[in-house]
C-alpha cells in the first residue's frame, strides 16, 4: 500500500530555488575530469519558518520552508561537484522535486541542478559554475513535520559532515500536534509524487445526524486526463489531533475496506477504474461512531506528465451534502528553474439575438489536442445559461481545437458559432470550429457566441369552447348521471381527455382539458374562447365548472288492496277464510294481512317508500292514513264476517191412535 504524505485543508507544498548569482568572469577555461563533495552551504545561513501558517509555531504536518545561502571560492567550480545540505529526519521530511540554478528572475543560464529527497537536497553544478568569480546565491525548499520533536533546536548535516542546530521559531521547544480535528465534512486533494494524486473526503462521525448509514459518491474523472485507480482505502481513527496527523499510525488507523483486502461487515464499496467512480455505503450491522473520523482514500496515477500547475477538481456527495476541492501541482523551482507550465482553457457560451433556448439547453464541444505526442480528446458540455466550462491542464504553447455540435431547439435558428478571445483562431464563416492556443499558467477566456434567429410564426388556430353537459336525473334516483364534455375537432390541435373532479360536499364538478398545437401551429392566444389560458410551453388548459342538477325522491300514491270477506258453504257454520292481496306499485314495497275482530273482519295493509321515491302523503286515498314516526303509509278496512244457518228438514211425527 502506498502511504501519502498527509497534508491539511489549503496547504501548499511549494519547492522552489532563488539563485541569485552575483559577479562572473570572462574567462572561460576547460574544466578537469573530476568531481568532488564542496562545502558550498553557509551553516550560520540556514533558516526554518512555517509555511503553513506564517510566523505561528510549528506543529506536525506544518509545511516548514528552509531557507540557506550557498557559494563556491573563486575560480573553483567543476562540472559535477555537488554540495548537500541534510534534514533532520527525526523532525523533518524533504518533499521530492528538482530544480536549477539560475539568475534571478531568468532561466538560463543554469548553473546547476538540486535534487530533493525525503532526507535532504543535493546540488550538482554544472559547466556554467567554471571559471568563474561569486559564484553563489541562496536556495530554499520545502518539507514536511512528520513526528513529535521534543528539542529546541533542529540538527541539520551540512556539506556532508558537520552538524549544525537550528532553533525552531520563535523560540519553540519543541514540534507538536495542532489541536485542530475536523467537526464537519472535508474534501482534501494533494500530489504524493510527480504523478499520483490523492484525495480524501473525511467523515467526522459527529457531523452526521443519522449514524446509522454513510453514503458517499466520488466522480472523479477530469476532461483530458486518464487515472489509474493505485490505491483505495476506506478507514476509520480516534477524532483527536495526535490520530488526525497520524493517520498510518497502526495505534489510530483501523481499515474498514481497501481496494486489495476484505471488507468489514455492513460497508460495502464499489469502484470503476473505467469510468473513474467510486461509492461508499454503510449500514447495519455497522454503526457509525461519535468520536471517530471516517476516510474514504484514493490514490490515482495520472497518465502521462504532469506539469507545474496542474489543476485537478474534484466533488463528493456524503449523505446528499457536496464537499468540493481543488488539488493544483506546484512547480519544484518556484518558478525560475526548469519544467514546463500549464495553464487552463474556460469556455463560455453566449447567444445573439432573441432566442427562446432553455437555460439548461446542452451545446456539446468536442476537442482535441496532443499529450506527450498522443490524442487526447473528449467533450464539453456548455449551457445555453452561460455556465463556465474548464478544460484544465493544458500545456504552454499546446493548441487545442474546438468544435461545436448545434443542438436543434424548437423555434430557434443557430447560425455559425463564432469563437473569441484571446490565442483563439476562430474558423470563419461556415466553420463550428476553432484553434486556441494555452499561454503559460493562466487561464484563457474563450467566448463562444451563438446567432440566434426566431423560427418564423406558425399559423395560428382557434380554440372550441368546450360544451359542459350536466348530468340528468331519472325516477328512483337521488344521484343525477355523470356529466359529459364535448369538444368539437379543431383542425392542427389536439385536446386531451377531459378531467373531471367533484367537489367534496358540494354539486360542483370542475372541468380541466388541455390543447396542444400539432406541428408547425401554434393556439391563437388573442382568441381564446371563455375558460381557456395559455402555458408557457406554448399549448393551453381549460377550466370550467358544471353544476349537477339536485334529485329529488319520486313521489308515488299506495293503491288499495284487494280483499275478500269469506263464504258461507252448505253444511258449515263458518266462512272460508278472508283473503287480502297487496298491489304493485312501482317505487313502493307493500304488506298486507287480515284478521277478525269480533263479528267483523279487519283487512290491514303498510306501504313503504323504496330508495329515490317518496309517498305523497297528501294524496292518500281513503282507509289510507300516515305515521309520520314510521314514515309508511298505513291501510285499514273493517267488514261484517259472514253469518252461516244450516238448513234443516222437518220430520213428520208418528200418530198412534189410542186404545
Amino acid at each position: 500500500m502506498k502511504k501519502p504524505t498527509v497534508h491539511t485543508v489549503g496547504r501548499r507544498a511549494l519547492y522552489a530555488l532563488l539563485a541569485a548569482v552575483i559577479g562572473v568572469s570572462a574567462n572561460l577555461q576547460a574544466s578537469p575530469a573530476h568531481a568532488a563533495q564542496v562545502e558550498a552551504i553557509n551553516a550560520d545561513s540556514i533558516t526554518i519558518s512555517n509555511e503553513t501558517r506564517p510566523g505561528q509555531n510549528i506543529n506536525v504536518n506544518d509545511t516548514v520552508r528552509v531557507e540557506a545561502a550557498w557559494s563556491i571560492p573563486n575560480q573553483t567550480g567543476r562540472a559535477g561537484d555537488t554540495f548537500t545540505l541534510g534534514l533532520p529526519v527525526n523532525a523533518l521530511e524533504g518533499k521530492v522535486g528538482s530544480f536549477n540554478l539560475t539568475p534571478e528572475g531568468q532561466d538560463a543560464p543554469v548553473y546547476g541542478t538540486c535534487q530533493v529527497t525525503k532526507t535532504d537536497i543535493e546540488c550538482t553544478l554544472s559547466a556554467e559554475a567554471e571559471n568563474k568569480d561569486n559564484v553563489g546565491g541562496r536556495l530554499w525548499f520545502t518539507s514536511r513535520a512528520h513526528q513529535e520533536y521534543n528539542e529546541a533546536n533542529l540538527t541539520f548535516t551540512v556539506n556532508g559532515n558537520t552538524p549544525k542546530e537550528v532553533p525552531l521559531p520563535n523560540g519553540a521547544q519543541g514540534i507538536g500536534y495542532d489541536p485542530f480535528t475536523p467537526q464537519e465534512l472535508m474534501k482534501m486533494g494533494y500530489f504524493i509524487d510527480d504523478d499520483t494524486l490523492t484525495w480524501r473526503v473525511i467523515v467526522p462521525g459527529k457531523a452526521l445526524a443519522d449514524k446509522s448509514q454513510l453514503s458517499i459518491s466520488d466522480p472523479y474523472a477530469t476532461p483530458g486526463t486518464n487515472f489509474t485507480l493505485e490505491g483505495a482505502w476506506f478507514y476509520k481513527i480516534p477524532n483527536t489531533p495526535k490520530c488526525w496527523n497520524n493517520l498510518y499510525s497502526d495505534e489510530c488507523r483501523t481499515e474498514l475496506w481497501s481496494k486489495e483486502g476484505a471488507a468489514t461487515e455492513g460497508v460495502n464499496v464499489a469502484f470503476d477504474d473505467a469510468k473513474d467512480t467510486i461509492n461508499v455505503t454503510v449500514g447495519a450491522p455497522f454503526q457509525i461512531q461519535e468520536d471517530k473520523i471516517y476516510t474514504l482514500h484514493i490514490d490515482l496515477k495520472v497518465d502521462g506528465t504532469v506539469v507545474n500547475g496542474s489543476e485537478f477538481e474534484n466533488t463528493a456527495t456524503v449523505n446528499g451534502q457536496v464537499v468540493t476541492q481543488t488539488a493544483t501541482k506546484e512547480a519544484a523551482g518556484g518558478g525560475t528553474g526548469s519544467g514546463d507550465a500549464a495553464g487552463h482553457i474556460r469556455l463560455v457560451k453566449r447567444l445573439d439575438g432573441a432566442n427562446t433556448v432553455p437555460a439548461d439547453t446542452i451545446f456539446p464541444v468536442e476537442f482535441s489536442f496532443e499529450r506527450a505526442g498522443q490524442p487526447v480528446t473528449g467533450t464539453l458540455s456548455l449551457k445555453a445559461d452561460g455556465t463556465p466550462v474548464l478544460l484544465r491542464n493544458i500545456s504552454n504553447g499546446v493548441v487545442v481545437t474546438f468544435k461545436e455540435g448545434v443542438p436543434t431547439v424548437p423555434g430557434n435558428t443557430f447560425g455559425d458559432p463564432v469563437f473569441s478571445g484571446e490565442g483563439v483562431n476562430d474558423g470563419g464563416g461556415a466553420s463550428t470550429s476553432a484553434t486556441v492556443t494555452a499561454q503559460g499558467t493562466k487561464t484563457v477566456e474563450v467566448t463562444l457566441t451563438n446567432p440566434v434567429q426566431p423560427a418564423p410564426e406558425p399559423p395560428k388556430v382557434v380554440l372550441a369552447a368546450p360544451a359542459l353537459n350536466p348530468g340528468t336525473c331519472t325516477p328512483g334516483s337521488l344521484t343525477p348521471s355523470n356529466p359529459t364534455v364535448e369538444v368539437a375537432p379543431t383542425e392542427g390541435i389536439t385536446y386531451s381527455q377531459p378531467q373531471l373532479t367533484p367537489r367534496p360536499g358540494t354539486n360542483i364538478v370542475d372541468v380541466t382539458l388541455t390543447a396542444t398545437a400539432e406541428a408547425g401551429k401554434a393556439i391563437d392566444a388573442a382568441q381564446l374562447p371563455a375558460g381557456w389560458a395559455m402555458n408557457p410551453d406554448g399549448t393551453a388548459t381549460f377550466t370550467g365548472q358544471i353544476e349537477q342538477p339536485v334529485c329529488e325522491a319520486t313521489k308515488v300514491i299506495p293503491v288499495d288492496p284487494t280483499f275478500q270477506v269469506g263464504q258461507c258453504t252448505p253444511g258449515e257454520v263458518e266462512p272460508t277464510d278472508p283473503t287480502i292481496t297487496a298491489a304493485t306499485t312501482e317505487g313502493i314495497t307493500y304488506s298486507a294481512s287480515w284478521a277478525v275482530d269480533g263479528d267483523e273482519v279487519v283487512f290491514t295493509a303498510t306501504a313503504t317508500a323504496k330508495d329515490g321515491y317518496v309517498i305523497d302523503k297528501d294524496k292518500l286515498t281513503a282507509g289510507w292514513t300516515w305515521n309520520d314516526e314510521k314514515k309508511i303509509a298505513q291501510f285499514e278496512k273493517r267488514e261484517p264476517k259472514p253469518v252461516c244457518a244450516q238448513l234443516v228438514v222437518p220430520v213428520s211425527p208418528t200418530v198412534t191412535p189410542g186404545v
